[in-house]
C-alpha cells in the first residue's frame, strides 16, 4: 500500500488575495490489498471527514425544520468525505486552513497504516491457536 500525496498551493480572490493550500492524494493498493478491502468490506471505512462537513451534519440534526436539515444535509454531502475507497480513486483537496489540511493528510496516513495492520490481522483468522500467558 501506497499513499502518494502532492502539495500546491494557489492563490485565490479578485480583490483580497488569499492562498489556498492544495493536496492531491491518493492510494495505491495492490490487487492482493485490494480483493481484501473487498472481502472485508473496508472500502466504507471514514478516513476523514471536513470540519464544515462535521458542522452542517450537527446543523441537519438540530431540529430546526425540514427545510433546514434538508439543506444542511445537502452541503453535508457536498462537503469532503474521504473513506478507503475513494482514496484509492484519489482526492484534490483545496483549504484556507493550513492546519486542517495537514490533519486531512496526516488522517489519510493514519487511515493507510490502520487498514494495513487491520488487513493483517484479519489474515490470522485461519484456524490457528494463539496462546497468551499473562
Amino acid at each position: 500500500m501506497q499513499l502518494h500525496i502532492i502539495r500546491s498551493q494557489k492563490t485565490a480572490g479578485l480583490i483580497a488575495k488569499s492562498v489556498v493550500f492544495c493536496v492531491d492524494a491518493r492510494a495505491q493498493y495492490t490487487a492482493e490489498e485490494q480483493a481484501k478491502i473487498i472481502k472485508y468490506n473496508l472500502g466504507y471505512v471514514l478516513v476523514y471527514e471536513s470540519e464544515k462537513r462535521k458542522a452542517h451534519l450537527a446543523a441537519a440534526h438540530d431540529g430546526r425544520g425540514f427545510l433546514s436539515s434538508m439543506l444542511h444535509s445537502i452541503a453535508a454531502g457536498l462537503s469532503l468525505r474521504i473513506t478507503l475507497d475513494s482514496l484509492g480513486q484519489g482526492h484534490h483537496i483545496e483549504l484556507k486552513s493550513l492546519d486542517e489540511l495537514l490533519a486531512a493528510e496526516q488522517a489519510m496516513d493514519e487511515a493507510c497504516t490502520q487498514a494495513k495492520l487491520f488487513l493483517e490481522i484479519a489474515d490470522g483468522f485461519d484456524g490457528r491457536e494463539i496462546l497468551k500467558t499473562y
